[in-house]
């Protein structure tokens, strides 16, 4: 008999950590980010988990920004460590977890999420498109983003120690490679209809296509954050 999957939302340390295995298996990060991450990422996200006989074989990471838009600030939240074991993949579980996902988000007001792929075509069934370019050389300052952009992420004090832990982390590992791809993006997907119509003053009944396309004409900066 098929065994059964279910999906579980992870919310302690403890629990994230059984998906370091998964990770690994999946990503190339060095150890040292490893560590990293788990230690101080986890501490305030959410991982989404598909179990079978009580073993995790698929997971996503939404990590928590607070975005501002226009000069007022709203939820979202950063898709990432997108993985599944090698022998469960091509079974729908990243799908299952994609829509648990934006399901979450959505009760909790987040007018859209945003995430960096290494292949847009994956995520372009689920209603993600293309927001922004990614300069993985940009460091700019809070007056000169505010300037320049009405869309950007909130620099609140964890965001700046984490900031100062991943530049400290940069520099002891010197020349490795980034992760990132070789020409990398933003993709965003509207999550939270209503809110999102509030935030860019179009009807709530407009096609996503629109509302994406209005969210890719404004001034976006997202860059340290990923």
């Amino acid at each position: 008999m098929e065994q059964k999957t279910e999906i579980q939302i992870l919310e302690t340390l403890e629990q994230k950590r059984e998906t370091i295995p998964l990770y690994q298996q999946a990503f190339a990060d060095p150890e040292l980010f490893v560590s990293y991450y788990y230690k101080e990422k986890c501490k305030d996200n959410w991982i989404f988990v598909k179990k079978k006989a009580n073993k995790i074989i698929a997971m996503l990471h939404l990590n928590p920004y607070t975005i501002f838009v226009n000069g007022n600030e709203y939820p979202s939240f950063y898709i990432v460590a997108v993985a599944t074991e090698k022998q469960h993949r091509h079974q729908g579980h990243m799908k299952d977890l994609l829509y648990k996902a934006f399901a979450w988000m959505k009760e909790r007001k987040v007018p859209f999420c945003f995430l960096m792929p290494v292949d847009s075509k994956i995520y372009e069934p689920f209603g993600f498109e293309k927001i922004c370019d990614f300069d993985r050389n940009a460091q700019r300052s809070m007056e000169e983003i505010q300037k320049n952009f009405n869309i950007y992420c909130k620099r609140d004090e964890t965001y700046q120690n984490r900031f100062k832990q991943e530049k400290e982390l940069a520099a002891i590992l010197g020349g490795e490679e980034d992760g990132l791809p070789d020409q990398p993006i933003i993709m965003g997907k509207i999550i939270n209809r209503d809110i999102f119509a509030g935030l860019s003053g179009l009807e709530q009944t407009e096609k996503e296509t629109v509302l994406l396309e209005w969210l890719r004409k404004q001034r976006i900066y997202i860059c340290e954050e990923v």
